[in-house]
C-alpha cells in the first residue's frame, strides 16, 4: 500500500469505496473495526472491505455481472469513472497504514463505468462507446462470513456475521 501512495501524483486521491456491512459493524470497538477492515477479501467472500478507486486505473472483474456479454469473473478493463448520487460530499482522510490521503464519500455509490475491450461488443445504449460498461453497488459476497473477533476484555469469544455489498 505505501508503494502504491508514493507512486500518485501529489494532489491525487483516490476515492475509497467502503463496502456496506448493512450495520453489522454496529456496536463494535474503533478498534474490532479497524481489524475487520483490515482482513482480506478472503474473508467475506471475496468482497473487498474497501476500494482505493482512481480514474483510469487498471481494474479486475471479480464476479459474473454479464457474461453473456463478455462481463464476468477474471475480466479485465479500466476504471472510467465513479458515480456519486447528487449532493455527495467528500473529506479527506488519512490512512496512516498506507501513509495516502483519501477522499471518503458520505454515502456510497451508484455505479462505476469501466472500459472493458470485447471483440464484439454492442453499446449499452445508442450513441455511448460500446466499450463501457456499468457496474453497480448491489453486489453481494456469495455467502455470509462469520468474523472472529479478538477477544472481549473479560476473556470472551465473540464474532461478527457479514454479508457485504460492494463493485464488482
Amino acid at each position: 500500500m505505501v508503494e502504491t501512495a508514493l507512486l500518485l501524483p501529489i494532489d491525487a486521491q483516490p476515492v475509497r469505496v467502503v463496502a456496506n456491512f448493512k450495520g453489522a459493524l454496529n456496536g463494535l470497538s474503533r478498534s474490532d473495526i479497524h481489524y475487520v477492515m483490515s482482513l482480506p477479501d478472503s474473508k467475506f467472500g471475496r468482497v473487498a472491505p474497501y476500494l482505493d478507486l482512481i480514474d483510469g486505473m487498471a481494474v479486475q472483474v471479480t464476479q459474473n455481472v454479464a457474461t453473456i456479454k463478455g462481463v464476468a469473473n477474471g475480466t479485465l478493463g479500466t476504471l472510467e469513472h465513479v458515480h456519486f448520487p447528487p449532493n455527495t460530499t467528500f473529506r479527506l482522510v488519512r490512512d496512516g497504514a498506507s501513509r495516502m490521503v483519501v477522499r471518503l464519500s458520505d454515502r456510497p455509490p451508484e455505479y462505476a463505468i469501466l472500459r472493458v475491450p470485447r471483440p464484439h461488443a454492442v453499446a449499452i445504449r445508442a450513441g455511448v462507446d460500446p466499450e463501457l460498461f456499468p457496474v453497480f453497488f448491489a453486489t453481494e459476497a456469495y455467502a455470509k462470513a462469520t468474523i472472529s473477533l479478538p477477544r472481549a476484555p473479560n476473556g470472551q469469544r465473540w464474532s461478527v456475521t457479514v454479508r457485504p455489498q460492494q463493485l464488482p
